[in-house]
């Protein structure tokens, strides 16, 4: 049976000389597998239909066990990908967990148009990489049946209103954040937060002092605290390239 649908190529995988095997996200039947026989040539009717992350019209030919593309046009092409790496690998990344997922219709539709609108985010550099990593990591939670529980805390149950997940003083409580705060006659005078603390390792986020008590060698107080704190956990820093390096690296912190 011949179908014609759209679909997102996902994953590709060479077969022979110039075939291959090709893993599409379409909307009316999720991720599916076909075999694209000569796409590798490059005067194939199917070189540019079939590329890696191509967003194309497909002409397929079903069977029982495999089906088989026919025909592939072409209907948009993220070109920025390749400008740089780490946008490739996210690119790749989310392709991974949309075959890891398999979503069948009708979440594969929304699925596709979130995984499309994800890519050209990308290829446009229109917004941060971390920040479309977590955006659709979450979409496509929600939309495959695993929802994060964000009414209340899942430990406690405690309902602090607004954005409590986030807030610094919910992770205090559990364990996940440490900070230190240094006084000089009641006021604050410095202070430094470690967030995503787990048994063997933690995150350095932040380290002020007030620009009235610099050059006084709180700063390096501060973090040689929260070192004790952490107990020998490895401790990993967050910040801009250079920003600060000697001052970290007189504590003992490696680039």
């Amino acid at each position: 049976m011949q179908i014609s649908t759209s679909g997102l190529v996902l994953r590709q995988v060479k077969v022979g000389e110039a075939d291959q095997i090709l893993t599409i996200l379409t909307p009316d039947r999720g991720v599916l597998s076909a075999s694209a026989r000569g796409s590798l040539r490059l005067k194939s009717k199917l070189f540019s239909g079939c590329g890696l992350f191509c967003y194309s019209e497909f002409t397929l030919t079903t069977g029982r066990a495999s089906n088989f593309v026919d025909a592939a046009a072409v209907k948009k092409v993220f070109h920025g990908l390749g400008r740089s790496v780490e946008g490739m690998a996210l690119a790749a990344y989310l392709a991974e967990a949309l075959t890891v997922l398999s979503p069948e219709p009708p979440e594969a539709e929304t699925l596709l148009r979130l995984t499309l609108n994800s890519l050209y985010m990308i290829s446009e550099g229109k917004r941060p990489l971390p920040l479309i990593k977590a955006i659709f990591e979450m979409r496509a939670m929600s939309l495959s049946g695993y929802m994060p529980r964000i009414l209340a805390c899942d430990r406690c149950g405690k309902y602090d209103g607004g954005a409590f997940y986030l807030d610094t003083s919910h992770r205090l409580r559990h364990g996940t954040a440490a900070a230190v705060l240094h006084q000089i006659d009641g006021q604050p005078a410095a202070c430094t937060l470690a967030l995503a603390v787990t048994q063997t390792a933690a995150l350095l986020t932040a380290v002020a002092v007030h620009p009235r008590f610099r050059h006084k060698g709180l700063g390096s107080r501060v973090v040689e605290e929260i070192c004790r704190q952490l107990g020998g956990r490895r401790l990993f820093l967050f910040r801009s390239p250079e920003e600060n390096q000697s001052f970290y690296e007189k504590l003992g912190f490696v680039p």
